[in-house]
């Protein structure tokens, strides 16, 4: 399978298609990563086993069903998810869209890089207390150096990086499984803890889905890949409704037998040293290079005129910005926040194409104004109604990111019949729509 960045603007040659299952793999490996671990053993630490266990699988479903929607999209039109907000939002609307689902990686990137500073401080023997690098001079230096590193790296050294993830994926894929089977010798206890009910389920489920929602958004990129639709329903289910609530049930254990919430004193707490510190730093490092990457390529179709090295650089700094003022303090709220306005991003361009464009008779047109109005403010409204009706208890279904996403589908839904009716038009279709398959 090609890089994601192939053919961004282009659709994908038939040639170049694969099955459903090899799509899954390439999305489990992603799930296996240091930010699933924080985020399970948050929920796991606050809801214990079994409504921990609803939390996953719940939040595993809402993003099975919100990737096979967004990638059946991607396999009719085999175009990347960069070239269907734009058309869904406008050129210039739609560049800020991209924009924004590509920094959102830069808070794991804080959270991440504090994570690498702590976990060098323990590997040589100092203190690694608090999330907050900003408090120890240590762990300020360290942030820095860290980060330092990882720009470094992402500019000079990317292609030898590439190689040493490869390496550190199924390290720490290993590090799990180990430390699931270490803990789950007193599976009494563990069946025993109930949490500290610093989370409701629904609050579990809605920082599930926003550990991931960005990948299910941008699913399209991966599925523009698949040769049938059956392909694409296969990785979404398997990746996303089975692989990913697995790896937050294994990566959970560990906080519910320490009764830690922390990565790194769960670590110590089962007794592991300074092996899996190197794997954890390895992983912070490869994470965080990566998700520079990710970012560099958006901000280059935006600033097209300034040199990659510059935009990586500009990333890597407020990324450390995000790191010294705490980040690792807000990573409940910060994923409840992605899980609020990123899957309202989905809907509205899943009830673009599946819905308005077909009533019309005509899925899109690739060239269209900067701002489509109608989809930004569904997609506005979408968050700003979930967090009103969370607020006043009138909540549909409890869970943010999915009462988001209903809103702004509903919304666009009215929107756009609204104007079909007053234009009694339709618009003209995408290129590269392929057969049904």
């Amino acid at each position: 399978m090609r890089p994601a960045d192939h053919h961004p603007t282009a659709p994908v040659p038939e040639h170049e298609t694969v099955g459903g299952v090899q799509i899954a793999l390439v999305i489990i490996g992603v799930a296996i990563c240091l930010p699933a671990f924080i985020t399970a053993a948050e929920i796991a630490s606050a809801l214990g086993p079994r409504r921990g266990l609803i939390a996953v699988f719940g939040g595993g479903l809402v993003l099975s069903v919100m990737a096979c929607l967004t990638g059946l999209i991607g396999q009719r039109l085999r175009l990347s998810s960069y070239m269907i907000v734009l058309h869904t939002f406008g050129t210039r609307a739609g560049r800020f869209i991209n924009l924004l689902l590509s920094l959102s990686v830069l808070g794991w990137y804080g959270v991440l890089t504090g994570m690498f500073a702590r976990a060098v401080l323990a590997l040589l023997g100092g203190a690694a207390a608090g999330p907050a690098p900003v408090s120890d001079a240590g762990l300020v230096i360290w942030s820095l150096a860290g980060s330092g590193l990882m720009v470094a790296t992402t500019i000079f050294g990317f292609r030898a990086l590439d190689k040493l993830s490869r390496l550190a994926t199924p390290l720490m894929a290993a590090l799990l499984v180990y430390v699931a089977l270490l803990v789950t010798r007193d599976h009494a206890a563990l069946l025993a803890f109930s949490g500290d009910d610093s989370l409701s389920v629904g609050r579990g489920l809605s920082i599930t889905v926003g550990g991931l929602s960005v990948g299910a958004a941008l699913m399209p990129d991966l599925a523009r890949f698949a040769r049938r639709r059956a392909d694409v329903l296969i990785a979404a289910v398997l990746a996303y409704g089975v692989g990913y609530p697995l790896v937050m049930a294994l990566a959970g254990l560990p906080a519910m037998a320490t009764g830690q919430k922390d990565l790194l004193l769960m670590i110590t707490g089962v007794g592991l040293g300074a092996i899996a510190m190197t794997i954890l730093i390895l992983s912070t490092w490869t994470t965080n290079a990566f998700n520079l990457y990710s970012c560099t390529l958006v901000l280059g179709t935006m600033f097209r005129s300034q040199q990659s090295w510059r935009l990586t650089l500009t990333a890597g700094v407020i990324g450390t910005i995000l790191c010294l003022g705490g980040i690792g303090d807000a990573v409940v709220p910060y994923l409840v926040l992605i899980g609020a306005v990123i899957p309202p991003i989905a809907a509205v361009y899943i009830a673009d194409f599946w819905i308005i464009r077909r009533a019309t008779g005509a899925p899109g047109a690739a060239a269209g104004p900067g701002v489509r109005w109608a989809a930004v403010l569904s997609w506005a409204a979408g968050p700003t109604i979930a967090y009103w009706a969370d607020w006043q208890q009138l909540s549909v279904t409890h869970i943010i990111p999915l009462d988001a996403a209903i809103a702004a589908f509903l919304v666009y839904l009215v929107a756009g019949t609204l104007r079909r009716r007053r234009t009694q038009g339709g618009r003209a279709a995408l290129p590269g729509t392929t057969s049904d398959r």
